[in-house]
């Protein structure tokens, strides 16, 4: 397991090269090339160039588009959907919550068809209130 983190960089470096070939330091920045530091001993800071954004261990993780585990599980238990997820493991969970607030009704409806429409729409309008006051809170 030593070598798994030199394997990555020698993965990595080939694109790194390329980047910097074509100065990509004005593209979109989810077209970057993310690298993770996985081992804190790795050396990451040769990988840094033009379309390369290196995750270091030390780095503060950005802010979670997931709502918190006990927000989400206050909202399950609110909306009576304890009965609905209690066989889902929290991945499902999170994924119920992303896709009420990003996909259309209709395909919600579609994809938890035992979950009433009622309570879908519910857990929408809880999620949009919800963001709305975190937004107050952290401007």
């Amino acid at each position: 397991m030593l070598y798994a983190p030199y394997l990555l960089l020698s993965l990595l470096l080939p694109a790194s090269a390329y980047c910097q070939a074509n100065d990509a330091k004005d593209a979109d920045p989810r077209a970057q090339i993310h690298i993770l530091q996985m081992d804190e001993d790795a050396p990451v800071d040769q990988l840094e160039a033009p379309g390369v954004r290196v995750h270091r261990l030390a780095d503060p993780l950005p802010p979670s588009e997931m709502l918190p585990p006990d927000e989400r599980n206050r909202l399950i238990h609110k909306l009576n959907l304890e009965e609905a997820t209690a066989d889902w493991d929290a991945l499902e969970k999170n994924l119920l919550f992303l896709r009420a607030e990003r996909e259309s009704i209709e395909r919600l409806r579609a994809r938890y068809s035992e979950i009433p429409l009622s309570t879908l729409r519910a857990l929408r309008e809880e999620i949009r209130l919800y963001r709305e006051a975190m937004a107050r809170v952290r401007p």
